[in-house]
């Protein structure tokens, strides 16, 4: 029974889901919807998990606030069924449109990092090693500076006998690439960029 959940579980499909309204409006719609089904499927929304597509010249208007009417979501394939459900009700009580809904293929993020003590640099080489296996790390190069010359410069000092910078990309399904970018951002040292869709 845990292999069949277990493959379920990887098997999960996810969607890009477009509504147009009110943004507060459809923040408090998807609440009760969600309550009130008992839906339990992941919702994400894209701006609060810097999630951008290939609609980019939409996705930088809405992040500037030029369509505030747009609301891009992510959500596992239960939860866009009961939106696609209830669209007709949901446009009828409170003027929320369905826009467009598509398949999610993959997800990726960049990200790079700089640091100028050695524990950094093991912390964040453990942070990004530490990843699920679910996750591919591609192009993850880094290189790694000692100057024993300048040993106990001041963290302000423009020499350090220390230094580490790299970079690299994280991909995958979009729930587990969501909860990874959450993590390196956590990190002071590590800047993720936003997260990219391939759609289907």
């Amino acid at each position: 029974m845990a292999d069949r959940n277990t493959d379920r579980n990887n098997r999960q499909t996810f969607y890009e889901i477009v509504l147009a309204g009110p943004l507060d409006v459809i923040h408090g719609y998807l609440a009760g919807l969600v309550v009130g089904s008992g839906e339990k499927g992941p919702l994400y929304f894209s701006l609060d998990e810097k999630i951008t597509g290939p609609r980019i010249s939409n996705r930088v208007k809405e992040f500037i606030h030029i369509r505030p009417r747009e609301c891009h979501l992510v959500a596992e394939s239960s939860m866009r069924s009961l939106i696609k459900k209830r669209a007709k009700a949901m446009t009828e009580s409170c003027g929320v449109e369905l826009v467009s809904e598509q398949r999610i293929r993959t997800a990726r993020f960049a990200f790079e990092y700089r640091a100028y003590a050695r524990r950094y640099g093991r912390e964040i080489q453990d942070l990004i090693s530490g990843l699920p296996q679910t996750l591919k790390i591609l192009d993850h190069e880094f290189e790694e500076k000692f100057d024993p010359d300048a040993k106990g410069a001041e963290g302000y000092a423009p020499a350090h006998d220390y230094e580490i910078c790299g970079k690299g990309s994280v991909v995958g399904r979009i729930d587990r690439v969501i909860k990874a970018r959450r993590l390196l951002d956590d990190h002071p040292l590590v800047v993720p960029d936003a997260i990219m869709l391939e759609l289907a």
